[in-house]
């Protein structure tokens, strides 16, 4: 439209359905409206969420996608409008393998048992992914190996290397969700813009002159099938939803039974980098490491309980107990390393349960009752706590969630966080952590916009009483040392990450770790120092220490 201004103008309204389907979009622009119109299984029919057909009019003329889905509700089938028709294979753990048309195969992958792709095939050229950020890529054709490697600070990554010395680095710039809407060569000092929608579609001139592939989110975008591998799915940008149903749900959430929606349809607000669960401030984390073949033990804070499960994907489940203190659940998503079969589209499997302490076990089928009690361990019926029931969402994925439907009495007892033989409540642990990240965030406070922004700060309780202050990066400033008050004490080791700071200090001054909070989200780094030392992620930005 002439009224809009910036380098790439665009305006763009989305509608959507009270089931969260997206049902239209509608493009502006000086030539005329192109309209994007949707359509879904009829009301009362099979996967209500899985869009079937998009048919976009405008200026250009009428064309038409269309998209098929397997029993479980994997993308099988992509007929972009002018392109060949696409097929899509699954592995047995409901991963991307390969896409194919005209009967060559566009690409294939390959992952590792944490989920993360490791080989990328893609017509003659063969990518791994290695730790540290760095991809190495060789075509078969020519015997040509070319390599790039990404360097982060502060979650961020702010740069590219494509080959050696400084000539060869591109700085990103990366938006707040860890977009790169810019490059500046180091070589040349010119500067590269790219312009996305709110889901990470491309808009305006494309940039023919950007290194690397990372596009929404960081994430790795396939050139060949456009789709972004963002953690445990991939994202149709295009379409605005993922191509497979969520490992992940949160039932007592209406915003999540959309098993496909990205986000909650609300991009702008929020993210969802894992592909399980959107950041809203509910979820720390999703489940992001995978230990197949071991039981792990799951960790809820809402209830003190544990659950062991063999071949679990995830050992961090976040809890929702704030949002909804009455009506409690988790979901946890495995990758079983044990039985799977699929019968009629019916999936079946056998969880196993451990005790972690006296290495017991137990199996169960589809559906079962029982809740793991973390200090006396008996197993409690449904009948006193509640029901757990497997919905399974995809082949080699599993979703449990536990909804408490018993007695009231039990019901209250397990929303309160109960912890039988250890005294801790979910609602001392929400309050402590708050405290805690409150008092991060007075020490960021004082320092100037920069730094503000740059550092961060992190208070750390313990069980004797004391708290421990500590920044990242640098000993804290003059005016942060100015806050500090009667029983905390400063800790000292400059260039560490403000957590880590925080846990040295307190094992230096011979004290336990109870919770900390930082004045910004822990990074992941931090995340698995915290965890390695026995902590539990309780949010973006706080942890606890349950164990006794």
């Amino acid at each position: 439209m002439a009224s809009l201004g910036g380098a790439a103008p665009y305006w763009t309204d989305y509608t959507y359905d009270a089931a969260a389907n997206r049902t239209a979009t509608t493009s502006h622009a000086g030539t005329g409206d192109t309209t994007a119109t949707y359509v879904y299984p009829a009301t009362g029919s099979a996967q209500p969420h899985a869009v079937t057909s998009v048919t976009a009019s405008g200026p250009a003329g009428v064309s038409t996608s269309s998209f098929g889905y397997d029993a479980i509700g994997n993308t099988t089938s992509r007929q972009v409008a002018g392109q060949a028709a696409q097929s899509v294979v699954w592995d047995a753990e409901g991963k991307l393998a390969s896409v194919t048309a005209a009967g060559s195969t566009l690409e294939s992958n390959l992952y590792a048992a944490d989920g993360s792709r490791i080989i990328r095939r893609a017509g003659t050229k063969v990518t791994a992914y290695l730790p540290g950020g760095q991809e190495l890529t060789l075509d078969t054709a020519t015997g040509t190996l070319s390599g790039l490697r990404y360097y982060s600070f502060a979650g961020r990554t702010i740069a590219v290397r494509n080959g050696p010395g400084l000539p060869a680095v591109t700085t990103l710039i990366p938006d707040s969700q860890g977009t790169a809407l810019a490059s500046i060569a180091n070589s040349t000092d010119a500067l590269t813009r790219r312009y996305a929608d709110p889901f990470g579609a491309p808009r305006g001139t494309a940039a023919t002159a950007w290194v690397g592939d990372h596009g929404f989110l960081d994430k790795a975008t396939d050139a060949v099938t456009g789709l972004t591998q963002v953690g445990a799915r991939y994202l149709d940008t295009t379409l605005g939803r993922f191509i497979s149903v969520d490992p992940l749900m949160d039932l007592t959430d209406p915003q999540q039974w959309n098993a496909y929606a990205y986000s909650n349809n609300n991009p702008t607000t929020w993210s969802d980098p894992t592909g399980l669960a959107p950041m809203t401030g509910d979820w720390a984390r999703g489940p992001s490491r995978y230990t197949p073949s071991r039981p792990v033990s799951v960790l809820s804070w809402l209830n003190g309980y544990r659950k062991g499960v063999w071949g679990v994907a995830a050992d961090t489940v976040r809890g929702i107990w704030a949002k909804n203190p009455g009506s409690q659940m988790f979901t946890l998503a495995t990758n079983p390393s044990r039985y799977w079969q699929q019968n009629g589209g019916a999936l079946v499997d056998w969880v196993r349960r451990q005790d972690s302490w006296s290495g017991a076990r137990s199996s169960a089928g589809a559906q079962w009752n029982g809740w793991w009690a973390t200090t006396k361990r008996p197993w409690l019926t449904g009948d006193s706590l509640g029901q757990a029931e497997q919905i399974g969402t995809g082949v080699g994925t599993v979703t449990l969630a536990l909804l408490p439907i018993g007695e009231a009495g039990a019901a209250a007892r397990l929303a309160a966080g109960a912890r039988t033989g250890e005294g801790i409540a979910a609602g001392t642990v929400a309050a402590d952590t708050a405290g805690l990240e409150a008092r991060a965030s007075a020490l960021q406070g004082v320092l100037d916009p920069i730094a503000r922004n740059s550092r961060t700060a992190a208070a750390l309780g313990t069980r004797e009483g004391q708290t421990v202050l500590a920044g990242g990066g640098r000993d804290l400033s003059p005016l942060q040392r100015a806050l500090v008050q009667e029983g905390e004490i400063l800790a000292r080791e400059p260039g560490a990450h403000a957590e880590v700071t925080a846990m040295n200090g307190a094992r230096s001054a011979g004290l336990t770790p109870q919770g900390i909070g930082a004045s910004r989200p822990i990074c992941p780094a931090c995340q698995g120092f915290l965890e390695e030392s026995g902590a539990t992620m309780t949010s973006p930005t706080t942890a606890w220490w349950f164990g006794g």
